[in-house]
């Protein structure tokens, strides 16, 4: 996906060529080695690229010029490594099956009143938050900020990004995003992590979405809520004294039985898998219960029965989350599998079979999502061994430094 600003007037062409070399980046402008895509395509040439539209939208912090989102063109080879190619791939699936998702996020994130310059000249140590810290469900860190937050939600209204709530939550801010049809809820998301942090720096600040930027404070979730309608517009996912409808049940074991394959969709990152960890509110493996929020997945029952999958970190591309949960949850209806019995206690005090074990670390999630036939069947080989390539890369990177834990705990040996 990129971000295209231009003139009032719609485009008469809406075809172009886009730049293949930043699928070989990292998080860091760094070329990743070690990738098909340089033998298959020498030289980091143009892939034919598009124009989408219906996407076009104000930007109201830039005197409303007209935005469009773009993506990789279906006709080139561009499509095999677009998210938002994959997403949409994945979303026919389901409607060719009858089904239409309808989904929504929930994402946390942490305001600091820090900018790019001082987090540097700090060494990104000793950090100043905004807002009280502590301060959950704050009315006090809400006026505290309520210039940053209204422009936030102002511009988000004026952008149609359906932005329901914005509220703090422990020592973040929670931002939940309006159900939608999956590929328009995660354009939404992608231009409200880009409007967030835009907003936040011209109040001198900086908005992060990293999933865990320090052990004292609890991580940052990006909580996807799912539901499917049937072919009449129909609500398939429904949860009544406990039972769990058809559709319902064979989508959710699918997810507990396939997206240990593909959490590295859903945790793209080192610090991703600091958030499973026990009493942080987040499973580090795919239970599943009743409005238990220490479960991977919550059922939410009542007339919006829904689902909670609450893998994804604040840090997840959304179209990656959202076509793994899709495939993973498709292949379990089809199949018309059964799920595990709910969890009735906190999920970290119960064992579970190895095979719903997430990941430990990325290293770990890349293997899985690179030897999963699965994987390769939902998502492709070029996207599987390209993306799990990239998750390598970003592991060996980590594994190459000496941090200052280390340093501490073994230098006086």
């Amino acid at each position: 996906m990129a971000l295209c600003g231009g003139s009032a007037s719609r485009p008469r062409d809406l075809g172009f060529r886009f730049g293949s070399i930043p699928l070989c980046w990292d998080a860091s402008d760094n070329l990743i080695d070690y990738l098909q895509l340089y033998e298959d395509h020498p030289g980091f040439p143009d892939f034919p690229a598009r124009l989408l539209p219906t996407s076009l939208r104000p930007l109201p912090i830039e005197r409303n010029i007209p935005l469009f989102l773009a993506e990789y063109a279906e006709s080139g080879p561009g499509r095999d490594f677009c998210c938002r190619s994959l997403l949409r791939r994945v979303t026919r699936r389901l409607q060719d099956e009858g089904y239409e998702p309808l989904a929504g996020i929930e994402y946390e994130f942490t305001i600091f009143n820090e900018d790019e310059h001082s987090c540097r000249k700090k060494e990104f140590r000793d950090l100043i938050q905004a807002g009280p810290v502590p301060g959950g469900f704050s009315l006090v860190g809400t006026l505290a900020e309520s210039e940053l937050h209204r422009e936030l939600m102002d511009a988000a209204a004026t952008m149609g990004l359906h932005l329901e709530a914005l509220h703090h939550e422990t020592e973040s801010l929670e931002a939940a995003l309006a159900p939608a049809p999956a590929l328009e809820l995660a354009d939404r998301a992608a231009l409200f992590k880009m409007l967030a942090k835009a907003v936040a720096r011209r109040h001198g600040k900086l908005a992060s979405f990293m999933a865990r930027w320090t052990e004292k404070v609890a991580p940052n979730g990006g909580h996807v809520h799912l539901s499917l309608l049937g072919p009449e517009g129909e609500t398939v996912f429904r949860c009544e004294e406990g039972e769990l409808s058809p559709a319902m049940a064979s989508f959710l074991a699918g997810l507990q039985r396939r997206l240990p394959q593909l959490t590295a969709l859903l945790a793209p990152w080192v610090n991703s898998y600091s958030r499973f960890w026990p009493h942080y509110v987040t499973a580090n493996q795919m239970s599943w219960g009743i409005e238990n929020r220490t479960c991977a997945v919550r059922v939410i029952p009542g007339s919006s029965a829904r689902l909670e999958i609450r893998l994804p970190g604040a840090d997840a591309n959304p179209y990656l989350s959202l076509a793994a949960i899709l495939a993973c949850g498709l292949e379990g209806i089809l199949a018309q599998e059964n799920p595990t019995e709910p969890m009735q206690c906190h999920s970290y005090d119960q064992a579970m079979d190895p095979d719903y074990l997430l990941p430990a670390h990325l290293g770990q999630a890349a293997r899985a999502l690179r030897e999963s036939e699965f994987a390769r069947q939902a998502l492709g080989d070029v996207f599987v061994d390209h993306y799990a390539a990239t998750r390598e890369w970003e592991e060996r990177e980590f594994r190459s430094q000496v941090t200052e834990w280390e340093l501490r705990r073994y230098l006086l040996l």
